[in-house]
């Protein structure tokens, strides 16, 4: 019973989104974003409420934040247009979609790889706000942006408690993700030339004590 009601419930809400969806295709609804954005709101809360009745259904936490974050840019890009940029609206959508992946992780601890998606979402989220229309793109400041996300990624994944321990393993592509950003961070501030010879200078000194001793 609980299995049909749980179906019959699915096929309403699947039911009145094609409804609505005609309707605006005929044009017998108002051009109005803000009616998408309380509809795609209403189903993330409805996602949302199913998540918290039952462990097991872990998974409703990703599309009920992400119908949430399709409200939320809905809203921003059509009803507040005229003060928020676009960028903005796509930023806001992905870090939805990252915090339901990470939520997925505090409900379920045993399930680290939901860590992954949510910093790298989180990551990309950043970077287009870093890259907005008033900003000139720097690949040099973009690849920071990219290489410390994911490096704060794993080492969040290497720090953070799990169910069977921590990912101690996380933290050797954080380290090489680190460098990358060491070296994109130099490039962006013109500290290459510098770096570069320092980097090998260190290097040296650490070989030749180790060969000392």
């Amino acid at each position: 019973m609980k299995i049909m009601t749980n179906r019959v419930t699915w096929g309403l809400l699947l039911i009145a989104f094609g409804a609505l969806f005609l309707l605006q295709n005929l044009g017998l609804l108002p051009e109005s974003g803000m009616l998408w954005a309380i509809v795609f709101g209403s189903a993330g809360v409805i996602f949302l409420i199913y998540f918290l009745t039952g462990r097991q259904r872990w998974w409703a936490a990703i599309p009920g934040f992400g119908f949430l974050g399709i409200g939320g840019t809905v809203l921003l890009s059509d009803v507040l247009s005229g003060n928020i940029p676009n960028e903005w609206a796509g930023a806001f959508f992905l870090a939805m979609l990252a915090t339901g992946f990470f939520v997925v992780y505090l409900r379920l601890r045993e399930h680290w790889w939901p860590v992954i998606p949510a910093g790298a979402l989180y990551t990309i989220s950043a970077i287009i706000l870093l890259t907005g229309p008033d900003r000139e793109p720097d690949a040099s400041r973009i690849s920071l942006a990219l290489f410390g996300g994911l490096a704060l990624t794993f080492l969040l994944l290497a720090i953070l408690p799990a169910a069977c321990g921590r990912a101690r393993w996380a933290i050797w592509p954080a380290t090489g993700l680190l460098i990358a950003a060491f070296f994109a961070g130099a490039s962006a501030f013109d500290l290459l030339n510098l770096v570069v010879p320092a980097a090998l200078i260190i290097g040296g000194i650490f070989v030749l004590v180790r060969g000392l001793r």
